[in-house]
C-alpha cells in the first residue's frame, strides 16, 4: 500500500488495500492516466503509450487520456483549466517539472513552457479505506496577474463508452431520488448555481459499466465544497468517456496577482468491487474516522426534540416549558427551540438578523427556560440563520448597505430575505459576536445552522471589479471561517446543518457540522426515499431524522406511529410531534421506541449499512446495519399484504459457519446459519397498510434487546 514510482520515475501507482490508481509521464512529457481499478502489483507491466493523431481535426492532445487537461493547442475536449494572462495569452502550454513523494502524499510539479506559472496536482492516500484525496494548487510567479475561467479538482478517464452515472436529483422537500442515467455521447452536466450545493444533485459521482447494489466495479468521487460545483459527463467520439468535478465555472472568475496561490477545493475518490452499497460503506467509514469534526466524532448522537411543527412561529416560555416536560418523559436527550425565539419574529417577514431573545415571548430571556429543560435532564438547543437579514428589521435598517446586491438593481427577495454580505469584514464580526455572546451567556449545547435563499443578485460593492465574481467561492469560505472560530471557542457545542432542508449537505460542510437536516419534508414514507438517497454519499450518523405528526403537515398523509417511529430510527432520531395532541398510546409507543432506539444506537450510528429493498422497487423498504457481528434490521412496505405474499431479505456481512440468534420482542425466533441468512435469507409476512418491523441477528450467545411490541411472521 503507498506510492510507487517505477524505477524509471515515468509510472505512479497510487495504492490501497484492493485498489490501484496509476497514471505517467509518456515519451512526451505529457502526464497520462493509466489505470484505475483492482490492486496492480508489477509496474513494469505497462508500456508507456504512444498518442497520435486521428485528422487535422482529431489531434492526439484531444485523444490522450490526460490527467490534468489545460485547454490550449489542439484540445477541445471540456479542459480542467482553463485560464488569461495579463498580456492577452488565453491558453496554458504546461510541461512535466518533476515529482515529490513523502509518506502518503505524492504531488507532481507541472509548469508553463513559458510563463512563471506552477501548478502542483496533489494526492493523498487513505490506504486502509481505498480513497485517495486529490487538489490543484496553482503558484503564479509571474509578473502578469492570472485569470482563471475554469478550473476542475479532479479529471478521471474510461476506456469504452459503456458506462453509467448514478447520482441524486430533487427539490426542496423531495431531495434525494437515486438515478442512474447511461453516459451518452457529448457532454452533460450537473450541477448548482445556487451559491450553495442546492437540492438539485449531490456534487458526487459513481460511474459503473454493468453494477448492482451490492455487487460489481463502482468507480466514485466525492467533491469538498459547498458552493456552485460542476459535474461534467464527457463521451469522445474516440472511444473515451471522461469525468471533471469541481467549482462551477458559471459567473465565476478566480484572479490569481502575481506571487499568490490558489488552491481547488479537495476531491475524494474510491474504487469498490462491492457495488453501490460498498460505495456508500466505504464514504459512510471514511467520513466518521477522517471528516467529522473531532470534538463529536466519537459521542453518539442525541435524540432531539424540535418544537417547530408544533408551534412553528408561535413560541413562548409557556408552550416550551409544557413540551420540554413532556419530551422529558418520553426519553429525549435535547430539547430545541426553533424560528421564533428572536425579536419581533412573529412571522417570516421580520426579525432576521435581530438575535436577542423576544420580550414578549421571553420576559426574562432564555435563561429561565434553559435551567428548566436542564433540570429535566435535556441539553438545549436553538436554531438561527446567521447569514440573513429581514429587509424589516433592526439590523437592515442600520446596515441597509450589510447585504449583497448590484447598485442598480433592486433586491430579489426570497423567503422575504436577503443575504448578508460576508466579504466584509464588519459583517462576519457581527454574526460571529451574535453567536459568540449567545452561546457564552447561555447553556446552549446544539445550533441548527439554517439557510432558507439561494443567491441573487451576487454583487459585493466593497470588492473591486476583478473579485466580484469570487463572491460564490468566498462566500462559502467566509462561513466557515466563523464556524471555526465558534467551534474553537464554544467546543461543546453540536452543530447541525440545514437548507430549507438538504440544501447544503456536502463533504466540506461535513467537515464543520456535525450532522446534517436532509430534508424539510418529515412524512415517514417520504423519508424512506430521501434517506436512501443521502444515505448513497453521507454517513448515517449525520442524518437527522425525525417522528411527525399524522397526517403530515406537508404530505397530509396518515401514518402509524410505529412507521413513523422504525423510518425516524434508522438516521440520527429526532422527535417533531407536537406533543400536546398525541393519545396516550401512541405516547406509549414513542416511548418505547425511543429507549429502543438508544440501545441500538451505536449500530445505527457507527456500524455498516446494507440497502436491502426499496420502496420504490418492491412496495418493502428494508435496510440491515451491523457493528461487531450484530445486526438490526428495519422492515416498512407501503401498502397491504395479499395472502401468501412475503418479503425475503437476504442479509449481507454474517460469518456464513456461525450460528445467529434472530430476535424479535426479546424473545428468539429462529436460529439460522450465517451461510442461510445470507443466501436462502429470510421470509417476512407483515400484515396491514404500513406495517414495519425491526428486528435483531447476532451470534447464537449473544444479548437480547427488549424490542418493539409487534406482529411478525418468520419462516
Amino acid at each position: 500500500m503507498g506510492i510507487r514510482v517505477r524505477r524509471d520515475q515515468r509510472v505512479f501507482s497510487l495504492d490501497g488495500k484492493n485498489s490501484s490508481y496509476i497514471f505517467c509521464i509518456d515519451k512526451d512529457g505529457s502526464l497520462l492516466h493509466l489505470y484505475w481499478g483492482g490492486k496492480i502489483s508489477s509496474l513494469d507491466d505497462f508500456d508507456l503509450p504512444v498518442s497520435k493523431g486521428i485528422s487535422t481535426f482529431e489531434a492526439k492532445e484531444d485523444i490522450m487520456p490526460e490527467e490534468f487537461t489545460a485547454w490550449g493547442q489542439l484540445r477541445y475536449k471540456e479542459p480542467s483549466i482553463k485560464a488569461s494572462l495579463g498580456d492577452g495569452t488565453r491558453d496554458l502550454h504546461l510541461v512535466y517539472e518533476g515529482f515529490e513523494a513523502e509518506d502518503d502524499t505524492l504531488s507532481v510539479m507541472l509548469a508553463d513552457a513559458f510563463y512563471r506559472l506552477k501548478i502542483q496536482l496533489v494526492y493523498k492516500i487513505y490506504p486502509d479505506f481505498d480513497m485517495i484525496e486529490r487538489y490543484i494548487l496553482l503558484k503564479n510567479e509571474d509578473k502578469y496577474e492570472l485569470t482563471i475561467q475554469k478550473i476542475y479538482s479532479g479529471e478521471w478517464n474510461f476506456m469504452g463508452t459503456n458506462y453509467y452515472i448514478t447520482n441524486v436529483q430533487g427539490t426542496w422537500a423531495n431531495e434525494g431520488n437515486v438515478f442512474r442515467n447511461k453516459i451518452n455521447p457529448g457532454k452533460h452536466v450537473l450541477e448548482s448555481r445556487k451559491g450553495i450545493t442546492s437540492h438539485n444533485h449531490s456534487p458526487y459521482f459513481m460511474v459503473d459499466a454493468h453494477a448492482e447494489e451490492h455487487r460489481g466495479e463502482v468507480y466514485f468521487g466525492i467533491l469538498s465544497h459547498s458552493g456552485n460545483f460542476k459535474l461534467t459527463l464527457e463521451q469522445q467520439p474516440f472511444g473515451h468517456t471522461r469525468i471533471l468535478l469541481g467549482i462551477n465555472d458559471f459567473d465565476s472568475v478566480i484572479t490569481v496577482s502575481s506571487e499568490e496561490s490558489f488552491k481547488t477545493p479537495s476531491v475524494i475518490f474510491g474504487y469498490t468491487k462491492a457495488g453501490f452499497n460498498g460505495a456508500s460503506n466505504t464514504l459512510n467509514q471514511f467520513s466518521l474516522k477522517c471528516l467529522i469534526p473531532e470534538e463529536h466524532r466519537e459521542t453518539e448522537r442525541p435524540v432531539l426534540y424540535n418544537s417547530w411543527e408544533a408551534v412553528r412561529f408561535n413560541v413562548n416560555h409557556e408552550n416550551q416549558a409544557e413540551l420540554a416536560e413532556k419530551a422529558a418523559a418520553l426519553g429525549v436527550e435535547l430539547f430545541v427551540v426553533d424560528d421564533g425565539w428572536f425579536k419581533n419574529r412573529k412571522h417570516s417577514s421580520s426579525g432576521l438578523g435581530d438575535w436577542y431573545p423576544d420580550e414578549d415571548k421571553f420576559p426574562e430571556g432564555l435563561d429561565p427556560l434553559i435551567k428548566k429543560v436542564k433540570n429535566l435532564n435535556m441539553q438545549f438547543g436553538l436554531w438561527i440563520e446567521p447569514e440573513m437579514v429581514n429587509p424589516d428589521s433592526y439590523l437592515f435598517r442600520m446596515h441597509p448597505d450589510w447585504v449583497y446586491g448590484f447598485e442598480n438593481r433592486e433586491h430579489s427577495l426570497s423567503r422575504k430575505q436577503l443575504i448578508l454580505n460576508l466579504t466584509k469584514q464588519e459583517v462576519r464580526n457581527y454574526v460571529f459576536y451574535v453567536l459568540d455572546q449567545l452561546l457564552t451567556k447561555h447553556d446552549i449545547s446544539y445550533i441548527k445552522w439554517d439557510m432558507n435563499r439561494p443567491f441573487s443578485e451576487p454583487g459585493a460593492l466593497n470588492l473591486p471589479k476583478e473579485k466580484q465574481q469570487e463572491i460564490w467561492i468566498l462566500h462559502n469560505r467566509h462561513v466557515f471561517e466563523i464556524i471555526k472560530k465558534l467551534r474553537n471557542r464554544h467546543p461543546h457545542v453540536l452543530w447541525e446543518a440545514c437548507a430549507s432542508g438538504g440544501g447544503r449537505v456536502n463533504f466540506e460542510a461535513l467537515q464543520y457540522f456535525d450532522q446534517f437536516w436532509p430534508s424539510d419534508n418529515t412524512d415517514a414514507l417520504d423519508r424512506l426515499s430521501i434517506q436512501r438517497g443521502f444515505s448513497m454519499a453521507y454517513p448515517i450518523k449525520t442524518m437527522a431524522s425525525w417522528v411527525t405528526d399524522s397526517p403530515n403537515i406537508y404530505s397530509k398523509r396518515e401514518l402509524p406511529m410505529k412507521f413513523r417511529c422504525h423510518t425516524a430510527m434508522m438516521g440520527t432520531m429526532g422527535v417533531g410531534c407536537n406533543l400536546q395532541s398525541l393519545t396516550a398510546e401512541e405516547l406509549n409507543i414513542l416511548s418505547e421506541n425511543i429507549a429502543y432506539y438508544k440501545k441500538i444506537r451505536p449500530i445505527i450510528q457507527e456500524g455498516h449499512f446494507y440497502r436491502l429493498s426499496f420502496i420504490s422497487d418492491s412496495g418493502y423498504h428494508a435496510v440491515q446495519y451491523t457493528k461487531n457481528q450484530r445486526s438490526v434490521i428495519f422492515a416498512l412496505q407501503k401498502g397491504r399484504t395479499r395472502k401468501g405474499k412475503h418479503l425475503t431479505l437476504k442479509l449481507k456481512n454474517l460469518k456464513p459457519e456461525s450460528r445467529y440468534c434472530i430476535s424479535y420482542n426479546g424473545k428468539v425466533a429462529a436460529i439460522k446459519s450465517g451461510d442461510y441468512l445470507m443466501n436462502a435469507g429470510i421470509r417476512l409476512h407483515m400484515e396491514g397498510e404500513y406495517d414495519s418491523c425491526v428486528f435483531e441477528v447476532f451470534p447464537k450467545m449473544g444479548e437480547l434487546y427488549k424490542s418493539n411490541k409487534g406482529k411478525i411472521s418468520l419462516f
